[in-house]
């Protein structure tokens, strides 16, 4: 997860949601890796951590369906999804 090899910065637990850390990887440039992508969306999935991705200036969340509720509701309200 090097930024130069997959193009975006990983932090992990960034922060908390219900008591369960979430990850961030936000992109370096427009948009990650596709390799480096999918190893995070499989790593969310397999981990059943919550994700959120930024990429092309939009944010994709991974994770259980009332995170991904919880993540739209922050974004299209105007408020930033991590915090």
């Amino acid at each position: 997860m090097r930024p130069d090899k997959s193009d975006l910065i990983f932090l992990p637990a960034s922060f908390s949601w219900r008591t369960i850390p979430v990850d961030v990887a936000v992109a370096v440039g427009t948009r990650p890796k596709a390799k480096a992508r999918a190893w995070l969306e499989a790593f969310s999935r397999d981990k059943r951590r919550p994700l959120l991705l930024q990429s092309d200036a939009e944010w994709h969340a991974h994770g259980p369906p009332q995170f991904l509720r919880d993540m739209v509701a922050r974004i299209s309200g105007g408020l930033d999804p991590l915090g």
